[in-house]
C-alpha cells in the first residue's frame, strides 16, 4: 500500500516513479569509527594488515582480519607485491566446428580401494 501512497492525488496521469530497491547501507557493515581506526593505524605504523589488525586488537577494537583488509584495499592502502607473479594466459580457441575445443574432466566414483572412475569428455561447438 506504500507505493500507491505514492502516487499523485490530482486526477493527474497515474504515474509512480520507480525507486531503487537497493538499501542505503549494509546492516553489518563498519561503524565508521573503527575504519577510521584503521585507516590512522595503518598511516601511524605504516605496516601490514595482519599488524594493523593485531595492533587494533591489542588495543580493544575489535574487528576481523578480513575486514582490515577489506577497508586498507577499498580506501588503496595495500600495493601490490612486488614478488607476486602476474600470469598472462593464452587466448582460449574459439570452437569453429564439431572436435576443435573438447573439454575433459575425470571423477572417482566408490571407496578409494575400488579405483573406478569416470571420464567425461564434452565438445564445446554447440551449433
Amino acid at each position: 500500500m506504500r507505493w500507491v501512497q505514492k502516487a499523485p492525488h490530482d486526477k493527474r496521469k497515474k504515474v509512480i516513479p520507480t525507486l531503487s530497491s537497493r538499501p542505503a547501507h549494509h546492516p553489518k557493515e563498519l561503524d565508521p569509527e573503527t575504519v577510521r581506526a584503521i585507516i590512522a593505524y595503518r598511516g601511524k605504523y605504516e605496516r601490514g594488515a595482519a599488524v594493523t589488525h593485531e595492533l587494533l586488537r591489542q588495543d580493544g577494537i575489535l574487528t576481523s582480519l578480513s575486514s582490515v583488509k577489506r577497508t586498507l584495499k577499498r580506501e588503496a592502502l595495500i600495493y601490490p607485491s612486488k614478488w607476486k607473479k602476474w600470469h598472462q594466459y593464452p587466448p582460449r580457441p574459439l570452437p569453429e566446428k564439431p572436435g576443435i575445443l573438447v573439454e575433459a574432466d575425470t571423477i572417482r566414483i566408490g571407496i578409494p580401494e575400488e579405483r573406478l572412475y569416470a571420464y567425461t569428455l564434452i565438445d564445446v561447438c554447440s551449433r
